[in-house]
């Protein structure tokens, strides 16, 4: 009897945490056949100059489809001299590496912004930022609400997040990662790293370097921020004039968005790890020595101590 609830409960587990991570295999299989082309794409490009200190720029576009609906991919690819001329564009020129996705006229344009080092190119960002724009298309082909029902605020939620006005940008840092679309694609580009890294066992550092992960400190930081101003009536008009919503509105959106993504980051990992043991990555030595798959499952409250 108890084997039998026990075999249920595992089964709707897997089912739920499947249908919540929503990572779906025909975004990996196209992330990859477009990565794919891209590389061939640039190795017959021209190398031009860039605005960037110590770096070439390269250019390529090409047409491709998925869903059914027409694609133009542009690609514009840096390549530094070294890991110090890296370093320093790091931080000073954030577009680098902001890729992007749009629909206008039932036609989608997808930027792709990538870069490399001494002639190569650092294929994980490249596949991560590829995967993050197609689960876009994916979500708004599909129907999603949050791309929809919500973009006039999505746009000028994403607008806000360089307004020079400190308060204003906070506010948008807690917002922007709780539309789904967001988080979801997020998720996709941790899983994507995750399962591209060869070590079997998810590290706590790939973790903390991710974006979704950095995005949660983001919306940590600025519900600190809106609470210790919050009797602050400029703060109140400023929300109400620029995003359209209640203050106290925020502040919910924020805590929801908190929960989520932690609960997503805990099962991003479980699935990685179930995902790598049927791939047969994932081992340990047996009693009698020999290798055996193993599955160890992560309890978020500890994982995040």
């Amino acid at each position: 009897m108890f084997n039998s609830i026990d075999n249920e409960n595992k089964k709707q587990i897997t089912n739920i945490i499947n249908e919540e991570l929503s990572i779906a295999n025909e975004v990996a299989s196209k992330a990859r056949e477009v990565s794919s082309r891209i590389i061939d794409e640039l190795k017959n490009a021209e190398p031009a100059d860039s605005d960037i200190p110590g770096a070439k720029k390269w250019n390529a576009a090409f047409d491709c489809e998925f869903k059914g609906c027409a694609i133009s991919v542009s690609v514009i690819y840096y390549n530094f001299i070294n890991k110090e001329a890296l370093e320093n564009a790091n931080g000073k020129y954030d577009y680098l590496f902001s890729s992007s996705s749009k629909i206008s006229h039932n036609l989608w344009t997808v930027v792709v912004k990538c870069y490399g080092v001494s002639g190569g190119i650092v294929k994980e960002d490249l596949y991560d930022s590829v995967q993050h724009e197609f689960e876009h298309i994916f979500q708004g082909e599909m129907g999603d609400s949050s791309l929809t029902d919500v973009n006039l605020n999505y746009m000028i939620v994403a607008a806000n997040l360089s307004n020079p006005k400190e308060q204003i940008r906070k506010i948008a840092e807690v917002l922007y990662p709780s539309f789904n679309n967001e988080q979801d694609a997020m998720v996709n580009g941790l899983y994507a790293v995750l399962m591209k890294r060869k070590a079997p066992i998810p590290c706590w550092s790939d973790i903390k370097d991710s974006e979704i992960y950095a995005w949660l400190l983001k919306i940590r930081s600025g519900l600190e921020y809106i609470d210790s101003h919050y009797d602050n009536k400029e703060l109140y008009k400023d929300c109400r004039e620029v995003f359209g919503i209640s203050l106290d509105k925020v502040l919910k959106v924020g805590e929801d968005s908190e929960r989520r993504i932690l609960t997503k980051i805990g099962k991003i990992l479980i699935k990685v790890r179930k995902d790598k043991m049927t791939e047969g990555v994932v081992y340990r030595l047996g009693s009698k020595g020999k290798s055996q798959p193993y599955f160890e499952d992560y309890r978020l409250s500890e994982l995040l101590m």
